[in-house]
């Protein structure tokens, strides 16, 4: 075997530097998406709760169950 030249030796680290980068590419495409999705199901929670809430609140009040119980033309 021949022991390689300095240019050689560059372009072995050429190589293992774009096998690198296309490494922490994908690897940093599966943490976008992971991420992404992370978002979406907070903001479904967030929307979930807050419904809960509001019906929770006409629940728990008197007045509002009152009114939300009648037919739409008598609220008018």
């Amino acid at each position: 075997m021949r022991k390689l030249n300095l240019s050689e030796w560059a372009s072995v680290g050429e190589i293992i530097s774009a096998v690198a980068v296309v490494t922490s590419l994908v690897y940093l495409g599966a943490q976008v998406e992971q991420n992404t999705a992370e978002v979406r199901s907070a903001n479904r929670q967030q929307l979930v709760s807050r419904a809960h809430l509001g019906v929770m609140m006409t629940a728990t009040s008197p007045e509002l169950a009152t009114l939300f119980a009648r037919p739409e033309a008598e609220r008018l």
